[in-house]
């Protein structure tokens, strides 16, 4: 489900309580004018999948946007957050590589 190698955008989302989500939403609509291939691949992770993942890419709170370089986590950001506060660390890191 998860690729490994490169990096990989991961976004934990729960249709019961999509008014949360609304932020991410409009981060990764940002995001993909900068990295549409990146958000092209992104995999979208429901509830219901959380129990096929490895434990190092478990959330603990929904929405939550992860973003993966191999086997490490080099980004992460869970619950309600503004839309800056997801958008400006992403690409600052996604520049810097």
């Amino acid at each position: 489900m998860i690729q490994i190698d490169g990096v990989n955008l991961l976004f934990f989302t729960n249709d019961a309580h999509y008014e949360k989500e609304i932020s991410y939403y409009d981060a990764i609509l940002e995001l993909r004018k900068t990295y549409p291939t990146l958000v092209n691949k992104m995999k979208v992770i429901t509830p219901n999948d959380l129990d096929r993942l490895e434990k190092e890419l478990q959330v603990d709170e929904f929405p939550a946007l992860l973003i993966t370089n191999g086997d490490d986590i080099i980004f992460s950001v869970e619950g309600t957050a503004p839309k800056e506060d997801i958008l400006n660390p992403v690409v600052q890191l996604l520049s810097a590589n």
